[in-house]
């Protein structure tokens, strides 16, 4: 990247990590809540399966244990977790296969709760009590028309996440993550570059156009394109090398903008699961991803086209 570049950057500002199962009730509570985003990217991960292996409440905590399955073998882990619920005669509800615990009032409601593996993901952020590893084994969008379409109605029926759910081996559940992405960054230029002021005063005026340019949609194809690119998931190998392909009509606009660099950049920390696959083995929070695009060839060679 030169002194002066104009480019594309794309960081995460929201995201989810849920079950399939919940998709429906995500879309139920966004309807009436304008805090949920619209989420056009989704990766689909696996992880070790969680459950409860035994659980129990009284006045100050929620005491129990977790078993994590890998392969044949499990491991467990003992947990204390404070409460501070003002009801008494509370109960737990914890039914098999035992991978969601609920605690339960006197009049039977549930005030409390949710799969092991979440509540597990909440106690990393006390305790460091286990750390999560999610590997990334499919990435898509899902967009419609001016953003209209987003990836829990995508999700919902989905042939790909279908056959990874066929594919899956026991010990390993399958989560969905859910992410809205906001741009960063246009445009990076050195005031002194040739001590040229009026080159200064010609890129901040030319910028603007330039932004103009660059649609919602063409963020989010960029921004899926660079994270399939970097991560390469498991699921996505008829995309690897000919995605997107250059004569489709929405990514070919992508072609003309002349952007020096596409950046993406995503930090699951708050979330206490660090993000990998198997050509990105190194299991860690914060990715971020660049790639130069200053010429035709490095275009070519960013979106694997001969």
């Amino acid at each position: 990247m030169g002194p002066s570049s104009f480019g594309l950057s794309m960081v995460e500002d929201f995201a989810l990590v849920l079950k399939q199962q919940q998709i429906e009730e995500l879309q139920e509570i966004s309807q009436y809540m304008n805090a949920v985003p619209n989420f056009h990217i989704y990766m689909i991960v696996r992880r070790p399966r969680i459950i409860f292996d035994s659980v129990s409440i009284n006045n100050k905590y929620i005491i129990g244990q977790f078993k994590i399955q890998n392969k044949d073998t499990y491991e467990t882990l003992d947990f204390q977790y404070e409460h501070h619920f003002k009801e008494k005669n509370l109960s737990i509800e914890c039914e098999y296969p035992y991978d969601q615990m609920y605690v339960i009032n006197q009049n039977g409601r549930k005030i409390f709760g949710g799969y092991a593996s979440l509540i597990l993901q909440e106690l990393n952020s006390k305790s460091g009590l286990y750390q999560d590893n999610s590997e990334v084994i499919y990435i898509g969008q899902s967009f419609g028309t001016d953003g209209d379409r987003t990836a829990p109605t995508r999700l919902i029926n989905h042939s790909t996440l279908q056959k990874i759910y066929s594919e899956n081996t026991p010990d390993r559940d399958i989560w969905i993550t859910l992410w809205s992405f906001t741009r960063n960054e246009l445009m990076f230029l050195s005031p002194n570059e040739d001590g040229n002021h009026s080159l200064f005063i010609k890129y901040l005026n030319y910028i603007h156009t330039r932004y103009e340019k660059i649609s919602f949609q063409q963020e989010i194809n960029f921004t899926e394109a660079a994270l399939i690119r970097y991560f390469q998931p498991k699921y996505n190998d008829k995309f690897k090398y000919t995605f997107p392909s250059k004569s489709h009509s929405t990514y070919s606009q992508c072609y003309t903008l002349g952007l020096d660099y596409v950046a993406v950049e995503i930090d699951t920390k708050r979330l206490n699961m660090n993000v990998w696959s198997e050509t990105k083995p190194t299991k860690q929070f914060k990715h971020k991803i660049i790639f130069s695009l200053n010429n035709k060839q490095e275009i070519k060679d960013f979106f694997r086209i001969k």
